[in-house]
């Protein structure tokens, strides 16, 4: 079964949205490793992927 992409698409905006909300209502603010970031994206249900940097020609 497909998802319809902007469906998707919403969703990850709603947590996204949770997961900043949750930032910035903290007393520390913004996390200051990436691993607490994570973490709260985790608890959003989001993941950090990086994406791989494309080849330079030449």
């Amino acid at each position: 079964m497909r998802q319809d992409p902007d469906e998707v698409a919403h969703m990850v905006d709603v947590r996204l949205a949770e997961a900043l909300r949750a930032a910035g209502s903290s007393v520390l603010g913004m996390p200051g490793t990436v691993d607490t970031f994570r973490d709260w994206l985790d608890r959003a249900g989001l993941a950090l992927v990086l994406k791989a940097k494309p080849e330079r020609a030449g």
